[in-house]
């Protein structure tokens, strides 16, 4: 529908994030992360989380039924949807990384994508992590990267700044778990996207 409508109980809330059935919104608010339905209904805490929300916060809501996120100055953590305890998922490496951005599940559980804060570089690289293992899919040396996400058209869309700034994509395999491609700007200037499982 085109008319949009309030959720209850969600004054204060940031960096929203749907369940992988759309029947549930998520988002941060006062050190916690909640979800609401989107049918209608109060909004119910997942977890407490140790300090406060900062720049680069994100969660994402995994079909394996996981909710990664960062609180913005952390590594990478999970926690069961259902609710419970956060516990570490990746920690950064204090030698190059200041902390990591705006987790994304990939389909299926295929790993996690997310931004690393270089310490010396800034936001500036597009990582994976799968199979318990980090590696880098692409790094934009005096870029900003921010809010990365897989559509499945086969891409990876996020956000570049300030050079060319816009909505970028680029072309990326979810059986091979690497880029296949060249990033091209979609839209200038734009900047959050929301894609829906069909693309």
């Amino acid at each position: 529908q085109l008319k949009p409508r309030e959720l209850s109980g969600t004054n204060g809330a940031t960096a929203p994030f749907w369940s992988p059935d759309s029947a549930f919104v998520g988002y941060l608010a006062e050190n916690k992360i909640w979800k609401v339905p989107v049918g209608g209904g109060e909004s119910s805490i997942i977890t407490f989380t140790q300090g406060g929300f900062v720049g680069g916060r994100g969660a994402s809501w995994g079909t394996d039924d996981r909710i990664i996120y960062s609180r913005g100055g952390t590594g990478l953590l999970e926690v069961p949807a259902r609710g419970g305890e956060p516990r570490p998922l990746l920690d950064t490496d204090p030698k190059t990384d200041n902390d990591f951005h705006q987790p994304h599940s990939l389909p299926d559980g295929r790993g996690v994508l997310f931004v690393v804060h270089r310490t010396r570089h800034g936001s500036d690289t597009l990582a994976l992590f799968a199979g318990g293992t980090r590696r880098v899919l692409l790094q934009l040396e005096g870029q900003s990267i921010w809010n990365p996400i897989y559509s499945p058209t086969g891409h990876i869309l996020y956000r570049r700044a300030p050079a060319n700034p816009g909505l970028w994509a680029v072309p990326f395999s979810l059986s091979r778990l690497e880029a296949t491609g060249e990033p091209f700007l979609v839209e200038p200037d734009g900047n959050f996207a929301s894609v829906s499982s069909e693309g």
